[in-house]
């Protein structure tokens, strides 16, 4: 029984705990979230043809660029919308948080993070010394 995949997200019935419909719900929102996505970068592709140079202003492209425009923008604020009620599951989850791993990576990012402030501070001791030129007494 092999089932060809789409791309979509398919929902089962099933006793899984990850399958509830509190779960569905959600998928099925970002699933919408997605479709607003696909719609909003085919506006922008639209408004973008508008905005290619013609051989004569036209006032026609003019108001299609500008609707375009509006539509992509509103497609962009429902997706802000609705993405923002599920960011909760984002910052809520941490992968590996109770394994060496964690750890691991933990410092690994720590030192990640010292080797950039501490470029930083040798880039601003190197301006500090070519633009600050000691007062003579």
């Amino acid at each position: 029984m092999e089932a060809e995949l789409d791309g979509r997200v398919h929902f089962s019935e099933s006793s899984e705990p990850w399958a509830g419909p509190r779960h569905a719900a959600v998928l099925q929102s970002l699933s919408s979230v997605e479709q607003n996505l696909i719609a909003a970068l085919r506006t922008a592709a639209t408004a973008m043809n508008h905005v290619t140079p013609r051989t004569s202003a036209d006032e026609n492209s003019t108001m299609a660029f500008n609707k375009a425009t509006t539509e992509f923008l509103q497609l962009v604020k429902e997706i802000h919308t609705e993405l923002a009620g599920h960011i909760h599951l984002v910052s809520d989850y941490r992968t590996y948080g109770r394994s060496t791993y964690g750890a691991e990576k933990d410092m690994a990012l720590s030192r990640d993070k010292v080797k950039v402030v501490l470029e930083q501070l040798q880039s601003m001791s190197r301006y500090l010394d070519e633009n600050l030129a000691p007062e003579e007494s």
